[in-house]
């Protein structure tokens, strides 16, 4: 019964090193933390990890706002475009305001944006 419970110098000297007790330890202490960080490593920077998904949410969020504003110019245009269908008197104004024409007969009036009223006020 001793003879399997203690090793002699001439056992260990031979052994494998899966049995030295300092390999044991190792595989016992290292394996298992190589594997926790490997799989943190994956749940954090892998392809569908939680940095991934943050970058993809907020991707997704600032997609959803540039929905929304195309949207609103959507019912915009929409708006004008029933407008110029139905009343003529804002075709007369797109077509003033676009390219500068009206009636035979009528006045055009234009307005600076500030810098004639400028010059007019400092003589």
């Amino acid at each position: 019964m001793s003879r399997f419970l203690r090793k002699d110098s001439a056992q260990t000297a031979g052994s494998s090193w899966i049995e030295r007790p300092f390999a044991r330890r190792m595989i016992w202490s290292v394996v298992p933390a190589m594997v926790v960080v490997g799989a943190l490593w994956m749940a954090l920077g892998g392809d569908d990890g939680l940095l991934e998904r943050h970058v993809l949410k907020q991707r997704l969020m600032s997609m959803g706002e540039r929905v929304s504003q195309l949207e609103a110019e959507n019912d915009e245009i929409r708006q004008q475009i029933r407008r110029l269908r139905e009343e003529p008197a804002a075709v007369k104004r797109a077509v003033a305001t676009q390219i500068l024409a009206a009636d035979a007969g009528s006045t055009i009036y234009r307005f600076s944006d500030g810098e004639g009223q400028a010059a007019a006020n400092n003589p």
